[in-house]
Formats: structure tokens, sequence, C-alpha cells
């Protein structure tokens, strides 16, 4: 394995894949729980997901854009003089990008509050974009479509054992409660 000639060898590469899995273990399963929670705060959808499986893959994506794990992005440094959207970002400015507005734009999503599970175009910023896409996005969505697969199938009834709003969640910021899921 090399990267511009230079050669890593593979210990390196057998740590960095033991890193990348465990880094992705703990994000995808509050997630995960982030997700199910705004499924059963809504039973109806929930309850489409039993009825129909096929739209598992969809209800992920959709549920990614709508329950992201992380609203606001790493801080970035603003190289150049730029304006986006009407608004200056002098050089040297830090900007935060907000995956959940970005998420609600209306010009990409119709109906950007409602969280539609067969909702097909969805270029949700949730994995972020460009150089800074998560690597384990794929494995994320493959374990998330695995697990609420198994779910829906097996528990048809599933139900919160309170309401939504007395879940308690907690307080460290990866597992924080989810956005609403209009």
């Amino acid at each position: 394995m090399s990267d511009r000639g230079e050669r890593i060898s593979e210990a390196e590469l057998v740590r960095l894949a033991i890193t990348l899995l465990i880094a992705g273990h703990g994000p995808t399963m509050n997630q995960l729980a982030r997700c199910v929670y705004a499924l059963l705060a809504r039973p109806e959808l929930y309850a489409a997901l039993h009825r129909d499986p096929d739209l598992v893959a969809p209800a992920v994506e959709e549920l990614l854009r709508t329950v992201p794990s992380v609203p606001v992005g790493t801080p970035r440094l603003a190289l150049r003089d730029v304006e986006i959207g009407g608004v200056p970002i002098p050089a040297g400015s830090t900007v935060a990008v907000s995956a959940l507005a970005a998420n609600h734009d209306p010009a990409l999503f119709p109906d950007p509050e409602m969280t539609d599970l067969g909702r097909t175009d969805n270029k949700h910023l949730t994995f972020g974009h460009g150089p800074h896409f998560c690597i384990g996005a794929q494995l994320a969505r493959t374990e998330m479509r695995t697990a609420l697969a198994a779910l829906v199938r097996r528990f048809a009834d599933l139900r919160l054992a309170v309401p939504p709003e007395a879940v308690q969640w907690r307080a460290d910021s990866s597992s924080t409660a989810p956005w609403s899921c209009p």
C-alpha cells in the first residue's frame, strides 16, 4: 500500500483498519439509537417500514437527513474572501457549516421539514462532502440498513415505553436527543 510513493507497513495498515472500525462503532450506534427513537416517536413511520421493508434503504437516508449525528461540522478557516448566499466572509474568518440547515434546504428538498421515508433524491450532507466526506459512510449506511431491517422484521409492535418527551438521553454530545422528526 502506498500514498505518493511512501509505503506503509502491514502493521500500520492493520492499525488504521482497527481505528476506522472502532471510530465508526460509537457514532453509528448513537445515530441508530436517534433514528429508532425518531421512528418510534412517530409510530406511523415505524409501521410503514414494517409494512414495506423495501423502504429501509431510502428511510435510512431520510433519517440521516432529518436526524443528523453532527448538526454543525468542524469549524473551518476561510482562506480567502468569499461571498455565500449574499453574506461576505472575509479571509481568516471561522466558518461552521450546519448540516442540519443544509439538509433542510427547500431548494434541494421539496417539503424539507417533512420526513418522507420514500424520498429517493436525497443528497443530504450528513456525512460531509468533498475531501471531508466521512470515510466510514458506506459502512455506517450498511450497518443502519441491516439493523433497521432486522428490527422492523422482528419487532412489528415495538413501541416506546414512555412518551417521546420523557425519554432520558445521555449527556455526552455523541448521543444527545435527536432533532424533531416531522
